[in-house]
């Protein structure tokens, strides 16, 4: 053994004998051969060798959080001792066996990670080397990080998980006949509740479920953090179409089938174990798990000496009628079903790996939205670490020559190209209430305003799904004409220029978070907004002649704005019967809150939760209003905007662009350009009324011009 230490990150250069080049034309990778130990406690020892991918012997890969790049213990790789991260170390000595070597494909090990060219060339294969392996091993813990260890599921409990899905899988009923009980109780306090108090089923699924257990995503119930997010996933699962009657229930003789089983409440402890086994390992959250667990043959969960095949876990998810009976209670008392919850994260992989399966198309866009929401430490992988799952967009290739920004730039331009459309600017998964070109300053470099920031998370929900809306022309100049490697020429029309923004909560800064926190103010918001920016007594007059430019009442124009002239679900454009029947109703309904509008404001306690007599309707506002805010153009069209728009920026609808896109002016130099900021609703110009209507083009002097967007 040599006296020199090295480490993960630079043993290539200090000990170059363990890293021997990698023949590419063959192509050949490496693989670490664990040797066996008696003790959990004993050295970690193993040894690298090539091998032809083609004519590789057995292996198995290892899917884990890598952590932080701390390395800090020691393991023996051919006579030389080098230091791994704390996290490494605990899955091999885990994984190691007692016996015999066991052979593994360890990305941190197996490739140089000193070497852009071989890691490239190693990235090009991931596909293969995974799709090639026996079997890939999840290392769901246990983790080695002290700065992680209060917030990490213990083995035991992920080890409980484990059962559980067992015998959910099995339908076994001594555990679902309890759980089915548990419902049925919920469901008839429920009606209690509503005979007594006539609320909501919302309001009741918070009343009820508040004296219940809740585990928030941070383990912390009631927290702002676990509330914000327990919104979205509430908001998922009570899109799910409704469920087929249920039967009575039956007594405990053994399995059946899904279609008999009742919707079941979990326990809180049960909650817990399936939440800690399949919905809060952070391995779960790293980018190159993904590609790794949809490509392999076979996948184990391992949390220490508990191990479940990823078959269980399909099998559960597969059978949608019966996944979905299953409920818990979450932050603030509400009530989900835990498909949408607990097992979102796995329910993705679990998605592509059927889309694989079934040799169905992968697209590019859909997987990198996919898994939108994962993490890694270099930008670029969030293209990189995903491209072996992709059936199309074979002309990107990866290389780490080019820095994260020319990446995205250069992605975002492919994506345009295949499509012949903006899509991937204007309907964006990635949209964020953040200023995303200040993100980008941080963390991507120069990215340029109409590249998509693929480290954004994406915040707000999108409208424009399925060709709702088609405010610009329908396709756009391809190959997209660029200048350099910033500038990115389209053309289009200014429809107008944002006003004033006159609500309080609105901040054009690119924090959102204020407006979040609209729900509790939810109930006077729409007459507030009227009085804001239009004479409300005028507008709610059933004999005022006050019109907008479609030629409909300012009125009908100004609550179609605040719904999008839509409603939910499915998700849909209003019909004219719709739009008649809740026009009459919200005038009548509106006119008698007007006795409580004084000049600091509408008194709450005059209106009902419920603006619009449409659930449908209703549902679609609920789904806007702590997102997006009501304003109006300087030529008077009424626009739904998010942050970080903000006053004098032009409106504009492009060629292939579905929604109206934000720009803001950039002089430089003598050459004007723009920055793309955000999308809009501008009511009245959402079916390409701006391109092909001459009257309304006459009427507010729009012209067709070249944008040159930077």
């Amino acid at each position: 053994m040599t006296g020199k230490v090295s480490t993960l990150s630079t043993m290539a250069t200090d000990v170059p004998d363990l890293y021997r080049s990698l023949d590419s034309s063959i192509p050949e990778i490496r693989l670490f051969a664990l040797e066996p130990a008696q003790t959990d406690e004993g050295a970690i020892v193993g040894h690298l060798q090539n091998v032809p991918l083609s004519s590789a012997p057995a292996y198995e890969a290892l899917s884990y959080k890598w952590g932080k790049p701390v390395y800090s213990e020691p393991i023996t790789i051919a006579g030389h001792t080098v230091l791994i991260t704390p996290n490494l170390a605990v899955a091999l000595r885990g994984l190691r066996l007692r016996d015999r070597q066991r052979v593994l494909w360890i990305d941190a090990l197996c490739i140089n990670q000193e070497s852009l060219h071989e890691r490239a060339q190693q990235v090009s294969l991931m596909k293969d080397i995974y799709s090639r392996c026996v079997c890939d091993l999840l290392w769901l813990g246990p983790l080695s990080e002290p700065e992680t260890q209060s917030w990490t599921p213990s083995e035991e409990i992920m080890g409980q998980g484990f059962e559980l899905m067992r015998r959910l899988v099995d339908r076994d009923m001594t555990v679902l006949n309890p759980m089915m009980k548990e419902w049925k109780d919920h469901e008839q306090m429920k009606e209690k509740w509503r005979a007594s108090y006539h609320s909501t089923d919302d309001n009741l699924d918070n009343q009820l479920a508040g004296e219940q257990a809740a585990v928030g995503e941070g383990g912390q119930p009631g927290s702002q953090e676990a509330h914000e997010k327990s919104q979205d996933k509430d908001n998922n699962a009570k899109r799910q179409a409704e469920k087929e009657p249920r039967g009575d229930e039956m007594e405990d003789t053994g399995t059946r089938t899904g279609s008999d089983i009742q919707d079941c409440m979990l326990s809180s402890d049960e909650q817990w174990a399936l939440e800690s086994a399949f919905g809060r390992p952070d391995v779960l959250k790293r980018l190159w798990v993904m590609q790794e667990l949809s490509v392999a043959p076979k996948v184990q969960l391992v949390a220490g000496r508990h191990k479940l095949d990823w078959d269980v876990v399909s099998e559960f998810l597969g059978d949608t009628p019966y996944a979905d009976a299953f409920h818990g209670t979450f932050s603030h008392g509400t009530v989900g079903q835990i498909s949408y919850w607990i097992f979102e994260k796995v329910q993705v992989i679990d998605h592509q790996r059927r889309i694989l399966r079934q040799e169905g198309e992968s697209k590019l866009l859909d997987v990198l939205a996919r898994f939108r929401r994962t993490n890694c430490l270099d930008p670029r992988d969030k293209i990189f670490g995903l491209l072996g799952l992709v059936t199309d967009h074979k002309e990107i290739k990866v290389d780490y020559e080019k820095s994260p920004a020319q990446v995205y730039a250069d992605v975002t331009a492919s994506l345009i190209n295949r499509s012949g459309n903006l899509d991937v600017i204007c309907q964006s998964p990635w949209t964020s209430s953040q200023d995303y070109r200040r993100l980008a300053e941080a963390s991507l470099g120069n990215l340029p305003s109409w590249a998509i920031n693929f480290l954004a998370d994406g915040e707000i929900e999108l409208f424009a799904q399925r060709s709702i809306f088609n405010a610009g022309r329908s396709s756009c100049e391809v190959p997209c004409r660029r200048v350099g490697e910033d500038i990115l020429v389209v053309k289009g029309v200014i429809v107008g220029r944002v006003g004033p923004i006159l609500q309080d909560d609105y901040t054009h800064d690119g924090n959102g978070s204020a407006l979040r926190w609209r729900y509790d103010t939810s109930t006077h918001i729409p007459l507030d907004w009227m009085r804001l920016y239009l004479n409300h007594k005028q507008v709610l007059d059933k004999g005022s002649t006050d019109q907008y430019i479609t030629g409909e009442s300012s009125f009908t124009a100004f609550w179609r704005t605040l719904t999008v002239d839509c409603a939910v679900w499915p998700m849909a454009r209003l019909t004219s019967q719709q739009i008649q029947d809740q026009d009459t109703s919200l005038r009548e309904n509106w006119s008698q809150f007007l006795d409580g509008v004084t000049d600091e404001g509408t008194n709450k306690s005059n209106l009902h939760r419920e603006y619009f007599s449409a659930p449908e309707i209703q549902r679609m506002w609920n789904r806007l209003y702590t997102q997006w805010s009501f304003s109006t153009t300087t030529n008077g069209l009424f626009i739904l905007i998010i942050p970080p728009t903000r006053e004098g920026d032009f409106i504009a609808c492009l060629d292939g662009a579905k929604l109206p896109v934000v720009l803001r002016p950039v002089q430089d130099g003598s050459l004007q350009t723009f920055q793309i900021v955000a999308v809009a609703y501008v009511h009245g110009i959402m079916d390409m009324e701006a391109t092909q209507s001459s009257e309304l083009r006459a009427k507010l002097g729009l012209q067709d011009q070249e944008f040159w967007i930077v």
